[in-house]
């Protein structure tokens, strides 16, 4: 998922010399910058923003290019604009007449620490532009600065902490009338009510924010919201219109040139390819995508990537393979604290040990796991745990033990409307009761499992649904 951060600003290394070129080079800039509040800058930020291609990141300049002379053209093909030294002369000036541009500025930089994975060196400049904004009542600032510092609380976990951020946002943004920052924190909650299993409230949020951006015509964010639409069709077992959301988003973020979008969009059609049973195509997408998160430095969809890499090797039975990718991607997510992705990879290394026989350790990986989903409350999360914990009970023959979690987890998927999720939770309550010598209600969900996954052209797990049945249906027959 993927959620816009307002403000994310993308150019080319040059063109950051032309916004902020009063300042001669990056260094001096943030120094002068901190200068005028009293304080010293994150340690790498210097370093990062002058190394990275910001421009890679995206192409669609926003407010501040409302704030820079006319002499800047608007077209983001990177060539050096003319005028160049007047250019460098009044950003200069402006920075000394007001905070405006210096706030856009901290929130550019925050960006690129929020990209490379540094979640407290994002937050302390959105912080600084949220107090400078409130000294000054610039509420288009606090807006800006609430909605960032609400992702960084999404990407923690703490998902009431970001709802009510972007509640905030989403007020001022209402009352200045601009339209496209309110469609971002609609889309940002859409993006907290699907962590939380709520989709009719995502989908709803979600489209809200896909209209307005239409309507501005601002085509980056129209690409995030099909991505994240399509992702709500996913979890809800319709992969025909999820590919199609998927496909539109990733047609606009190649037009525009948008490579962050580009390797997500990939990301989400290997997740499709994925569930249909195409192992190699969904390897190839997420191979895609990875090589564009290196190339970018975005660190959060590299650690995604490797783990959905891991996981196509973990089916293929390569578990060597698969442990090497998912324990780079936990080693990602603890780095940058993104502490959902590193419930996945614990779960996901805990199927290993599952598959290598070392039931204890993979108990501990998935235990770990749920507790990490209950604490940032990530339903879904927590219910495909529930269901790895009701496996491993089930190898050690407490199938009672098994039966519970399955039963819990299929509630939580019939909740939150998870399809895929539930077939998986009635197959495995259908194998239990098989175990348990039950054919009756072994049938019953094994056949309900198997309505949900031909619904829906779900490949994983229905040979070995339809295998079940096709066993206790001949034991019945006299």
């Amino acid at each position: 998922m993927q959620g816009g951060t307002e403000y994310f600003l993308g150019i080319t290394a040059e063109w950051w010399g032309v916004i902020i070129g009063a300042a001669a080079a990056v260094g001096g800039l943030i120094a002068f910058l901190w200068s005028k509040f009293g304080k010293e800058p994150p340690v790498n930020a210097v370093d990062e923003l002058a190394r990275l291609k910001i421009g890679e990141l995206e192409k669609k300049l926003q407010e501040m290019m409302n704030d820079v002379p006319s002499q800047v053209t608007r077209d983001t093909r990177f060539a050096p604009p003319k005028g160049y030294a007047d250019a460098e002369k009044e950003v200069h000036q402006r920075i000394e007449k007001g905070e405006e541009v210096v706030c856009d500025i901290l929130l550019k930089i925050g960006s690129v620490e929020l990209v490379q994975g540094r979640l407290e060196g994002a937050r302390h400049y959105y912080q600084v532009v949220l107090d400078e904004g409130r000294k000054t009542g610039s509420r288009v600032d606090i807006a800006s600065a609430l909605g960032n510092i609400g992702v960084i609380h999404q990407l923690k976990g703490d998902l009431e902490a970001a709802l009510k951020h972007y509640r905030e946002a989403l007020e001022i943004h209402r009352d200045v009338g601009y339209k496209q920052g309110v469609a971002n924190q609609l889309g940002n909650m859409g993006l907290v009510y699907s962590d939380k299993g709520d989709l009719a409230a995502a989908l709803k949020y979600l489209n809200e924010a896909l209209e307005i951006h239409r309507e501005v015509g601002y085509r980056q964010g129209e690409a995030n919201q099909l991505g994240n639409i399509g992702l709500i069709y996913s979890d809800k077992g319709d992969f025909e219109a999820a590919l199609k959301h998927h496909q539109e988003a990733l047609e606009i973020d190649r037009e525009i040139g948008y490579r962050l979008g580009e390797a997500s969009d990939l990301g989400n059609i290997g997740l499709i390819y994925k569930s249909k049973g195409d192992l190699e195509a969904a390897l190839n997408r997420y191979q895609e995508a990875l090589e564009i998160d290196r190339e970018i430095g975005n660190r959060q969809g590299e650690a995604s990537q490797l783990s959905n890499i891991g996981v196509i090797y973990y089916l293929e039975g390569d578990l060597d393979a698969a442990s090497k990718h998912l324990q780079e991607a936990l080693e990602l997510d603890r780095e940058i604290g993104y502490r959902q992705g590193e419930a996945n990879q614990l779960g996901n290394i805990g199927l290993i040990y599952g598959e290598k026989g070392d039931l204890e350790a993979a108990l501990k990986h998935f235990q770990e796991a749920l507790e990490i989903d209950r604490e940032v409350g990530y339903r879904q999360g927590g219910a495909s745990q529930l269901v790895n914990i009701g496996l491993i009970y089930g190898e050690k023959g407490d199938s009672e033990a098994a039966l519970k979690h399955f039963q819990e987890a299929l509630e939580i998927h019939r909740e939150v409307g998870y399809r895929e999720g539930e077939a998986n939770a009635l197959g495995n309550i259908g194998l239990t009761y098989e175990t348990m010598g039950d054919s009756s209600n072994a049938l019953e969900n094994l056949r309900a499992a198997k309505s949900i996954l031909e619904t829906h052209g779900l490949a994983y797990g229905r040979a070995e649904v339809e295998n079940a049945i096709a066993r206790i249906e001949a034991k019945k027959k006299p």
